[in-house]
């Protein structure tokens, strides 16, 4: 799994859209939505219901945020 999808898909979920996920980042909007959709492939699991304005969480989407945040945040903590 590549971590820096896995932090994209991360910083959409916490941001609530991938506009601001882009903007945080510091990448454009096509980039985070192509690392979304590379993360979902890798791992063959739908991880956002998106309709043209807005998405929302599905259940693997979940439990995969809800698991991973915290250790990748940790993982940014010991990098500093």
């Amino acid at each position: 799994m590549n971590l820096t999808d896995l932090d994209t898909f991360i910083r959409v979920t916490e941001c609530g859209s991938f506009t601001a996920a882009a903007r945080l980042l510091g990448v454009p909007k096509s980039t985070v939505s192509r690392r979304v959709a590379r993360l979902e492939q890798q791992l063959g699991l739908q991880l956002l219901q998106r309709t043209a304005r807005a998405f929302s969480l599905t259940d693997h989407g979940r439990t995969l945020c809800n698991r991973c945040a915290p250790a990748l945040r940790e993982i940014v903590d010991v990098e500093r």
